[in-house]
């Protein structure tokens, strides 16, 4: 789970969900709604954590687990929620 100073620090970066919504593969937002909210235009989402962010950090060690024995690889958890580039 990330916290709301790592929260606030997406604002200044973009995300791999920012992402697809920039590439328009995104069923929940679209480039414009990350411009906005980059921007400052709109606010960010209340009530954070969702519910759905708390399922994924609870079965994130699990999923991690069974993706490294599925590739037969070792499979590490990332450092950080997200990686911060100039905007």
């Amino acid at each position: 789970m990330i916290t709301n100073k790592q929260r606030e620090a997406r604002t200044r970066g973009l995300g791999s969900s920012d992402m697809a919504a920039i590439f328009g593969v995104s069923r929940w937002k679209s480039a414009v709604d990350v411009w906005a909210e980059k921007t400052g235009r709109v606010e960010l989402e209340a009530g954070y954590p969702s519910e759905a962010a708390k399922i994924g950090s609870v079965v994130e060690p699990a999923l991690l687990a069974m993706a490294s024995e599925q590739l037969g690889r070792k499979v590490v958890a990332p450092s950080s929620t997200f990686v911060r580039g100039v905007l």
